[in-house]
């Protein structure tokens, strides 16, 4: 009776601890997705900032341009 109480228990505590291993899993795979979704919300700001960088510049040697051949 008692080996069988110890077995059973033993099963339940297993049973747990699979649980809280997925559970941690699960856990990691989320803290995973979240750090994709950042790192690419980050580049698509740096690329953004970027092209705004080209934009400017562009502008900027097109006014230069412009104002040489005007004199």
């Amino acid at each position: 009776m008692l080996t069988a109480k110890t077995s059973k228990k033993l099963q339940t505590t297993q049973v747990q601890l699979q649980k809280i291993f997925y559970a941690l899993v699960l856990n990691q795979e989320t803290s995973y997705a979240q750090a994709q979704l950042q790192e690419t919300s980050i580049q698509t700001e740096l690329q953004r900032n970027l092209f705004e960088v080209e934009h400017l510049t562009y502008n900027q040697w097109c006014s230069q341009y412009k104002s040489d051949t005007d004199s």
